[in-house]
């Protein structure tokens, strides 16, 4: 199929509005899906072995990933939004697929740049502040520094117009603004900007340099692509920004790579916003916590039964709750003075991992396989809101704040293209949840506070209804005329929300069924200081 062919047949098939129906000259939407990795250039290769259904799917698949990064509906169809994204300035390095080059780095700290030449736009020092400035936001959370000088460097940098010999030419006023290739010999690590643009400096007006220069020198420095809105990385231009920071998004990303400042340990976390449906509830005098009148830390499936876990304490449920128990006596090998835990869930090979700050551990049944080991490893941050096993792809879902990432447990990394913003997950709130979990009804259930969301997994959509109180309407409380709520956990009662299966038979070691038994006996608290 040839490319006019191609184009038409994109059109017929994701439904190209008709107010779009000729798109501009420089508007060519399967130029620019391929240009930034949406559609696949082996696939786009054998076009015409493709069957209508396939190219149907392959068009649409790359049209929704699009509109996912640019946070549009994600519809499939080339509708009026979507083209008119396709027109804003951006970077010229692709979102997906063969130039992302993941694991590119520098082997060394001490960097230097060299201006091949200036904006003819602006005076020289003023070209070179902003260059300098745009190094300096990298430099503050890194230990990397950098040097100009005027002989042969690691990150050279050019002004040029349209073909500049590299493969990869700039289109003009608009649309691509600079790009910039990955560290590594050659060409690795410059970066172009197009002189056809109207930089400037300071000001909102034109093209601010500094912004798109530190966004270029995060690809510079191996940094790919982020779907967070507000992040450096982000692959849109977003104006020039007084008093610019780098979001934590882009901190987390440069500091996996090159880790932190000196001093620092950590990325600088992001603030914690206060807990929303009533959370933060403390601790009673007794020590332990009523799970009638309290918020969770964590919640999980794990060998067909659901954990829930508050401050050093842990819930079982099955055919009735039984706890809390103390965490740390359960789970041989985590620290005695843990005094809470982040998250926790069993992987596809039974393995059972739980998370703390910074931290990990490794657990076969409940005796410690391996760790701690650094959360960082995993491409993952720390602190974490929450953990989500995902039944119908097999994929780990982790949360913190209003951003997600998506771990590929048989490659053992997070998937290309993430994190992302939280609000794909359609009615969740937006500054975050606390837990989540996914019950063998097959709905998701998030927690936030001392409430709760019931989420369909076909639509990523929550309910209608939600947010529920959990104490009631999860775990199976009722009012009570001498105290806010009373369990119903006696005999064989079912708290509502919760599904599963109450299996008679053990789905752990011998010696762990012996212990669950002790616990649930009633007559001494094995776990008793």
């Amino acid at each position: 199929m040839g490319h006019l062919g191609l184009i038409r047949a994109l059109m017929l098939v994701v439904g190209l509005a008709a107010t779009m129906a000729r798109p501009s000259k420089r508007m060519d939407p399967t130029k620019y899906l391929t240009k930034f990795g949406y559609l696949n250039k082996d696939k786009m290769s054998k076009a015409n072995e493709m069957t209508p259904t396939e190219m149907d799917n392959m068009v649409r698949d790359a049209v929704m990933l699009f509109q996912e990064m640019a946070h549009l509906p994600m519809t499939g169809s080339l509708d009026e939004m979507t083209m008119q994204q396709m027109t804003m300035p951006r970077c010229g390095v692709a979102d997906l697929g063969e130039f992302r080059l993941t694991g590119r780095k520098w082997d060394k700290t001490d960097l230097t740049y060299r201006l091949i030449n200036t904006s003819p736009q602006l005076d020289r020092a003023e070209v070179e502040d902003a260059i300098y400035r745009a190094f300096r936001v990298w430099e503050q959370v890194t230990p990397l520094r950098f040097r100009r000088i005027t002989g042969v460097s690691d990150i050279e940098i050019s002004f040029v117009h349209f073909d500049h010999g590299d493969g990869n030419p700039f289109d003009g006023p608009g649309g691509t603004l600079a790009h910039a290739y990955f560290p590594g010999a050659g060409i690795g690590g410059d970066a172009h900007f197009d002189e056809s643009e109207q930089w400037t400096v300071r000001t909102a007006r034109g093209t601010n340099l500094f912004i798109v220069a530190a966004h270029e020198f995060g690809h510079s420095l191996g940094l790919e692509h982020s779907q967070v809105l507000d992040a450096l990385m982000y692959p849109f231009y977003q104006g020039y920004v007084e008093n610019f920071q780098l979001d934590y998004d882009d901190i987390l990303g440069i500091q996996t790579i090159y880790g932190s400042n000196p001093g620092d340990s950590e990325p600088t976390p992001a603030p914690t916003p206060p807990p929303s449906g009533g959370g933060g509830n403390p601790i009673p005098p007794s020590g332990k916590p009523d799970i009638c009148n309290t918020d969770i830390d964590t919640i999980a499936r794990i060998r067909g039964e659901t954990w829930v876990f508050k401050g050093k304490y842990f819930w079982r449920v099955r055919d009735r709750v039984s706890g809390p128990w103390l965490t740390s006596s359960f789970w041989n090998g985590l620290p005695e003075t843990l005094d809470h835990i982040d998250g926790i869930y069993e992987r596809p090979d039974y393995k059972i991992l739980i998370f703390k700050g910074h931290r990990y551990w490794v657990f076969d049944a409940n005796n410690l396989e391996s760790g701690p080991h650094q959360i960082s490893d995993l491409g993952l941050p720390s602190n974490l809101d929450a953990v989500l096993p995902w039944r119908s792809n097999g994929k780990t879902y982790f949360f913190r704040g209003n951003k997600y990432w998506r771990y590929n447990e048989r490659e053992g990394r997070v998937d290309p293209n993430y994190p992302r913003a939280l609000n794909i997950w359609r009615g969740l709130p937006s500054d975050g949840v606390d837990a989540a979990v996914q019950l063998d009804d097959g709905y998701a259930y998030f927690f936030k506070g001392q409430d709760f969301y019931k989420m369909a997994e076909r639509t990523i959509t929550v309910l209608p209804g939600y947010p529920k109180a959990a104490a009631q309407d999860f775990f199976g409380c009722q009012p009570d005329s001498f105290s806010d709520f009373s369990p119903l956990f006696a005999g064989s009662v079912q708290p509502a929300g919760l599904s599963y299966h109450a299996e008679d038979d053990c789905q752990w070691e011998q010696h762990v069924c012996d212990l669950l038994t002790r616990m649930e006996g009633g007559e001494t608290d094995p776990f008793a200081p």
